[in-house]
């Protein structure tokens, strides 16, 4: 068995590696297997609960860097269950676009880049970002990467962008 990130929260699965669900599978260049791929956890990041006073995740997760990150570095991909737009959950908050048609998300299963909070309220600017990526058989997936340099235990932080917020924004009455 794999050992998990510490701090994994035990109702969620993790994953090395995006799941696709039979419908995505059909999108694929090269059909990945039906499993569950949980490899080791990333050594350049840990998961942690944010206690800091006023940051507006306190109580929840968040991912700090565990080392030093160069500009420009590759830290992780990100991974969850990939989905077609017919069949993505439409009330998850994890979801990335991955390509036309198809979504990656990481409500219940993924891994630790889902702990990745936007930087609205907490920094001046993203320090991390989503880049098109692909997996080690060829197919689609997105990677983060650092924006500057991060410092070891400093907090990843990207922009989720002005639609994520205006969608969870309640309109004025």
């Amino acid at each position: 068995m794999t050992s998990l990130p510490r701090g994994w929260p035990p109702d969620k699965t993790y994953l090395s590696e995006n799941f696709w669900t039979e419908h995505a599978r059909t999108h694929c260049p090269v059909p990945p297997p039906r499993r569950y791929e949980q490899g080791p956890p990333s050594a350049l990041v840990i998961p942690r609960t944010i206690t800091q006073a006023g940051h507006p995740a306190r109580g929840q997760m968040g991912l700090y860097a565990a080392r030093n990150l160069a500009a420009g570095a590759f830290v992780l991909r990100y991974a969850g269950f990939v989905y077609t737009d017919a069949e993505c959950p439409a009330s998850s908050d994890y979801t990335m676009r991955l390509r036309p048609g198809l979504a990656i998300d990481a409500d219940r299963a993924g891994n630790e880049a889902r702990f990745i909070n936007d930087y609205r309220g907490i920094g001046l600017k993203p320090n991390v970002e989503l880049r098109d990526a692909v997996d080690a058989r060829g197919n689609p997936a997105m990677a983060v990467h650092t924006l500057r340099a991060v410092a070891k235990g400093e907090e990843l932080l990207l922009s989720y962008g002005k639609g994520f917020w205006t969608a969870r924004t309640p309109a004025a009455e």
